[in-house]
């Protein structure tokens, strides 16, 4: 698992420094490689402890030989915006530890970590579940418990997404409760029994799909992982993370493809004259899955208690000229909204194992 790392201009070294002053930096920052800079720090190259062990068995004089003499000028490097799997796996072939990512002026804009534990990497990222509706659609299982509560397999819902975050690094949860709370509140309590640190945000009214997130008392300046609590997925959820902040989004979408078959020929023509007829033709649609990954910036964009759906959160955001991207979903994804996906997901679960 991947992880950027922080505080990575530490990292940079300037091309005219000498080999001595990249050893003793080299030593420092401990991560064993140090990118090597011009003047306006457009990226150059990379030094590895390699490099610099080369150099001296060779004996030549490092005070005298500059940094830009034995780096590696065509390392592998990532482009924003680009593949970001199949690069970190051409990377992970060679034996890289850490990838450059570069904007189109080529200057660093961040660092991943190819070899960072999945425990240490995601730990201070936090996740926001929405708990609070009525799940009026799956009355009447619904009316003594919470939608997410709901079990599927043996264990609630929510019990599974949970797991499933703890399981793939995540810690810092915050949960929006309204419709019979206590039940949340009393079954998870704190999380440490689920290796979680829980916290409710506590809806005395319901605030829409992104109200909720406006009485958040938090300071992190991470992106967070915003989902509805009702959605079954097997999503890696870093990877629509790190798109975000490869991309530097403020918001990330995610979107599941929807393929809709018209069950008739339609007819194409311009005025009365018949130009074209298609029989049932499919069309494809991304839409909306209710997972998003959200920017501090973003989230400041929130009045505090204010009634404001996701939607109007994302046209906030493009109305103030803030980058909104979309992340499309290669994973299981059901909306648990009427009781044949209720049906669906179990099947799901028993068959896959997922989450």
């Amino acid at each position: 698992m991947n992880s950027f790392i922080d505080h990575y201009h530490e990292l940079f070294i300037h091309e005219d420094q000498s080999i001595r002053k990249a050893l003793v930096q080299m030593d420092i920052t401990g991560r064993g490689v140090l990118f090597v800079t011009s003047d306006d720090n457009t990226f150059v190259g990379t030094l590895s402890d390699g490099d610099l062990r080369r150099t001296i068995i060779s004996k030549k004089k490092i005070d005298l030989v500059s940094v830009l003499e034995v780096c590696n000028t065509h390392p592998i490097v990532m482009k924003q915006n680009s593949d970001i799997n199949a690069k970190i796996k051409s990377a992970n072939t060679k034996g890289v530890k850490f990838l450059p990512v570069l904007n189109n002026n080529n200057k660093i804009v961040n660092v991943i970590d190819l070899n960072a534990e999945k425990s240490q990497v995601f730990e201070r990222f936090p996740i926001f579940i929405m708990a609070g509706g009525f799940g009026t659609r799956l009355r009447p299982l619904t009316e003594n418990c919470p939608k997410p509560m709901l079990k599927i397999g043996e264990k609630p819902h929510l019990e599974n997404l949970l797991n499933n975050f703890r399981n793939q690094g995540f810690k810092k949860i915050y949960i929006s409760v309204h419709y019979l709370s206590e039940v949340i509140k009393n079954y998870f309590g704190d999380g440490r029994a689920w290796g979680l640190d829980i916290t409710y945000v506590e809806e005395n009214t319901p605030l829409n799909t992104a109200g909720a997130i406006s009485l958040l008392e938090e300071s992190s300046s991470e992106p967070m992982i915003v989902m509805n609590g009702d959605i079954l997925t097997d999503l890696d959820f870093s990877k629509p993370l790190v798109e975000h902040l490869i991309r530097g989004s403020s918001l990330t979408l995610t979107v599941c493809q929807h393929t809709y078959q018209v069950p008739f020929g339609v007819v194409t023509e311009k005025d009365n004259i018949v130009t074209g007829i298609t029989e049932k033709p499919i069309s494809k649609f991304n839409i909306n899955a209710g997972i998003y990954v959200i920017s501090r910036s973003s989230r400041d964009q929130l009045i505090k208690n204010e009634n404001i759906s996701m939607p109007e959160l994302i046209k906030r955001l493009m109305d103030n000229n803030m980058k909104v991207t979309t992340y499309l979903l290669d994973s299981i994804w059901i909306d648990i909204g009427h009781l044949d996906d209720l049906k669906k997901a179990n099947e799901i679960l028993t068959n896959n194992d997922t989450p």
